[in-house]
């Protein structure tokens, strides 16, 4: 996938500017998302708590809180004060502007990313979180693409990227070799010894493996393992939450869920660990590798809906929850008709009460409307069209839901720069 540091945050932020959506409603979440997409901002939207893992197959202890958590029920974030930034104001509409500093002023070097150069950051299937002021990344890279665990922004006030919360140098070998249960190492086809790339920083040694879970170990992580990001970042309240995606070194879906406060004035002090994103209800199967059966909560890519006034929705495959993660209670359903990959961007329309879906796996864009409390796909207003929604001309494209006389008009921005408007009857 291509880097997006190759433009500004604002250059990605203003191709929302064709959109016509004033810079009013960036303050105002009815409006819904200016743009949402694993490789775009979006609107919607841990040292540490210590770990309590139990035996495979039992349901977790509730994990030790090192200040008090609120749930977070009674409170949504604020609307920020509106940006007035004159040059972008001042845009024609239908124009494009590069505005402000590069990502790359706060580069901290392939060293702090396990060697991938730090445009992997950005551009490898990792999502950012707009808040209406700045847009957060945290821990983003996987897979192949970098072990970075710290939390930048981009302060589209002041047109320029902020490191926030630097880098903490990973304490844990970062090939460990893999062993069978006789002790000796399992080796590749090639006859080379098998590593486990760990990517974490604890406080002792971890023994089980990237996303199993182990009895007794008393230990605690210091930081979320680096990941792809997707669209998993979510801000509830005062908190800015991260459920742990594709894990670098081994392309593992992770189950571990953190948070931090974005408004702190030393944000690396509130960073915390949630309870596992992991089902109590999974059984004590083992699969060939030995390890627990391993029903995850929903998959390794999230999209969030976040509702005026309401809590926010968690979306990921055929599932759909309503999430404490606090609490590690996630309250999920099944979606009729519809399951969705990590491709997928989704964003609220305020005036239509339901979701836009970007789903280029099936060439499609979806509305899913609550009905009996089921999200359910509205087969009137979604289309399909391979030659304009597909894996190669969009990707993982924004989506911008633009407000207008007649209704709400949902506006794709694809990986080739075009906008495709849908009015309900025509692109």
């Amino acid at each position: 996938m291509r880097s997006v540091l190759t433009v500004t945050l604002a250059t990605i932020l203003l191709s929302c500017g064709a959109c016509e959506q004033s810079l009013d409603s960036l303050a105002d979440p009815s409006q819904g998302p200016l743009c949402d997409s694993a490789a775009c901002a979006q609107d919607v939207g841990a040292p540490s708590r210590k770990a309590s893992l139990e035996a495979p197959g039992v349901a977790p202890k509730a994990v030790p809180v090192l200040r008090t958590a609120s749930a977070d029920r009674a409170r949504l974030e604020p609307n920020p004060d509106p940006l007035r930034i004159p040059a972008i104001e001042n845009m024609p509409a239908g124009s494009w502007l590069a505005y402000g500093r590069p990502w790359r002023d706060i580069d901290p070097g392939r060293k702090d990313n396990c060697g991938p150069d730090f445009g992997t950051v950005l551009g490898a299937w990792n999502g950012l979180l707009w808040d209406g002021r700045y847009a957060w990344s945290w821990a983003a890279g996987g897979h192949g693409d970098g072990c970075f665990n710290g939390i930048i922004r981009y302060d589209l006030q002041a047109g320029k990227p902020e490191m926030v919360v630097p880098h903490l140098t990973l304490n844990v070998p970062l090939c460990r070799t893999i062993v069978k249960k006789d002790g000796s190492p399992v080796l590749k086809r090639n006859g080379e010894v098998n590593c486990l790339y760990e990517p974490y920083v604890s406080d002792k040694p971890y023994p089980g493996g990237m996303d199993e879970r182990v009895p007794a170990w008393d230990g605690a992580f210091l930081r979320p393992r680096a990941s792809h990001t997707y669209n998993n970042l979510v801000r509830i309240g005062d908190w800015i939450y991260l459920p742990v995606g594709t894990v670098f070194g081994s392309g593992k879906p992770d189950i571990q869920v953190w948070r931090f406060q974005p408004g702190a004035a030393d944000v690396a002090s509130t960073i915390e660990r949630l309870p596992d994103r992991f089902d109590p209800n999974a059984g004590p199967d083992r699969n060939r590798d030995g390890k627990p059966d391993g029903r995850r909560i929903a998959s390794k890519a999230l999209n969030w809906i976040k509702r005026p006034g309401e809590l926010p929705l968690m979306f990921s495959g055929s599932t759909v929850c309503e999430p404490d993660m606090v609490a590690g209670q996630y309250n999920c359903g099944t979606r009729v008709g519809s399951n969705f990959s990590g491709s997928t961007t989704m964003a609220w329309d305020e005036r239509r009460q339901g979701i836009w879906a970007i789903d280029p796996n099936r060439d499609a864009l979806v509305f899913l409307r609550d009905v009996d409390g089921r999200w359910t796909v509205d087969e009137a207003l979604s289309v399909k069209d391979a030659a304009l929604i597909n894996k190669r001309t969009n990707g993982s494209a924004g989506l911008c839901i633009v407000p207008t006389d007649e209704g709400t008009n949902p506006v794709i921005w694809g990986s080739s720069g075009s906008l495709i408007r849908w009015d309900g009857q025509r692109f």
